[in-house]
């Protein structure tokens, strides 16, 4: 029980940055204080991006929405294509190849929780995430990168 009092307690503490960061400023990013939404998995207990499959006649950033909301409860609207990323077969994964489309999000709205896939929620920094799924470290690093960009580019404007 402890453990989930103080879990709710990050939840609460993002959620009030997010609201002063939403007031100060109306264009913030989902990457804001270069924190992430994260989602620890139910399968292997590993830390990763909000994701999964594209369900039939849905678009990849549809997807993007539906998945972020079903695993974390949180409301996310796509802002930027940040890459394409190929997981070729291998052993661990089986003969067919994955494709990911990694978007950079607003964090819109919702209430940070737990789903059938997802046993913890929380935000992290990339270089404190205790262990990553697949290749999603490399995915929030592009998402960094990406969100660094628009920073840089609000910035000189």
């Amino acid at each position: 029980m402890g453990s989930v009092y103080a879990e709710k307690g990050l939840y609460e503490e993002a959620q009030t940055a997010h609201e002063k960061a939403a007031a100060a400023n109306p264009d913030w990013r989902w990457a804001l204080a270069r924190t992430y939404a994260m989602a620890r998995r139910s399968d292997d207990g590993l830390w990763c991006l909000p994701c999964g499959w594209v369900e039939p006649n849905e678009s990849p950033e549809e997807a993007a929405v539906r998945e972020a909301r079903e695993e974390t409860g949180l409301e996310v609207q796509p802002r930027q294509l940040v890459g394409v990323f190929t997981r070729k077969p291998n052993v661990g994964h089986g003969p067919h190849s994955a494709i990911a489309i990694i978007y950079l999000c607003d964090l819109v709205g919702g209430t940070p929780r737990r789903s059938h896939e997802v046993v913890e929620t929380r935000y992290w920094r990339i270089t404190e995430v205790p262990g990553w799924h697949e290749m999603h470290q490399k995915y929030a690093e592009a998402a960094h990168g990406a969100w660094q960009g628009r920073q840089a580019s609000h910035s000189s404007d």
